[in-house]
């Protein structure tokens, strides 16, 4: 498992400029990004939007470059009712963001 969350802290922080952006999109301590990435297992504490992130950024990997996955996330989305992407993912809505992610792959939209 503790391999698991430092190969999904890599993917995200592969999308963000910096672990202060990581941990800020995941809801932890940027000490805590660094101990992910170190290996150390991802408790209940930012785990369900770490997962949420590392999910959305594979199914966009294939279509869209590294920053503009960082600006899909971070851009109004229609398909999310016009919020972005990393605040639907803050309030919850990880199955709507992997929708919205699916259909940019897919290319249909809202």
């Amino acid at each position: 498992m503790a391999r698991l969350t430092r190969d999904s802290a890599r993917t995200v922080s592969a999308i963000f400029p910096s672990d202060a952006d990581v941990a800020r999109a995941t809801g932890v301590s940027r000490s805590r990004v660094t101990r992910w990435k170190q290996g150390e297992r991802a408790g209940d504490e930012g785990y369900a939007r770490l997962a949420a992130l590392t999910s959305v950024i594979l199914i966009l990997a294939d279509v869209l470059e590294p920053e503009t996955i960082n600006a899909w996330l971070h851009g109004i989305n229609a398909n999310l009712g016009d919020q972005r992407p990393i605040d639907a993912i803050a309030r919850g809505r990880i199955a709507a963001v992997i929708l919205a992610a699916q259909s940019e792959r897919t290319g249909s939209f809202a």
